[in-house]
């Protein structure tokens, strides 16, 4: 494992859904930097912030329905013009 890996798999509390521990050392405030970006990183790739904002207003389910609908005819339509 090389050092890169080794500091993130060191930012990473065993136990928890997302959250990052500080490793104890000389320069402390880059330690809590890289903790600030891993758990950014962490929040973003686990998509709590688009289900948030996605439930800060009702959506019919017709409507998810609908617009779930459309974006596979989109994603269809591109992959056949792709073939």
């Amino acid at each position: 494992m090389n050092s890169k890996q080794y500091k993130k798999h060191q930012a990473i509390l065993p136990g928890a859904g997302i959250g990052v521990r500080l490793t104890s050392g000389k320069d402390r405030k880059s330690n809590i930097e890289r903790a600030l970006r891993d758990w950014k990183k962490q929040v973003k790739d686990a998509g709590i912030i688009t289900a948030l904002k996605n439930r800060m207003q009702y959506e019919k389910p017709s409507v998810t329905r609908r617009i779930a609908k459309k974006k596979a005819r989109y994603i269809a339509k591109i992959q056949s013009e792709q073939n």
